[in-house]
């Protein structure tokens, strides 16, 4: 979740999800999703859902604002 200090509209949000180490796959994209806030949204929730159980290991989100990178926060499926 990011949360914002001043809710302002038009905020643009990407957040690129990726892996980072499971099996067959390391440092892969697994989807990028752009959303732009709403007059007075100052919560953008990112969440990231796939058809089947995710595999095990460790993956990444990148976060931009407005086109700048601002954080990756790492996790791991077990």
């Amino acid at each position: 979740m990011i949360e914002f200090n001043v809710a302002r509209a038009g905020t643009k949000v990407r957040f690129v999800w990726k892996t980072v180490e499971i099996e067959g796959s390391r440092n892969e994209e697994i989807k990028t999703v752009d959303y732009v806030t709403k007059p007075l949204e100052d919560k953008v929730q990112g969440n990231l859902t796939l058809p089947r159980d995710w595999p095990v290991g460790t993956y990444k989100v990148d976060i931009y604002i407005n086109g700048t990178f601002a954080k990756t926060v790492n996790y791991r499926v077990s």
